[in-house]
């Protein structure tokens, strides 16, 4: 993607991610969690993850996106999304 463009990612009343971008946006959380430069594989779950390694995936996030809804509503959806991907990743190896 271009420098300085970003995906638009919007957010239903349930608040939940809608649309192509969701789809983009689960794809990116995927890719981003089980990369081990940004979060090291020798945790056994997410919930050991410290909080420094999830607000790094966060940031890397809000470069690619940007949230239509709160930054907390944004940040609590994306972290579960990438607890899911997070664990998914860990089953894979």
């Amino acid at each position: 993607m271009p420098s300085g463009q970003c995906i638009i990612v919007a957010f239903d009343r349930q608040r939940r991610a809608i649309g192509e971008a969701a789809a983009l946006l689960s794809v990116a959380s995927g890719r981003i969690v089980t990369d081990s430069k940004n979060v090291p594989i020798n945790f056994d779950s997410w919930r050991k993850v410290p909080k420094s390694y999830k607000g790094e995936c966060f940031k890397i996030l809000k470069n690619l996106f940007h949230f239509l809804a709160s930054n907390s509503i944004a940040r609590r959806y994306c972290l579960l999304t990438m607890s899911r991907k997070y664990r998914n990743g860990k089953l894979n190896l």
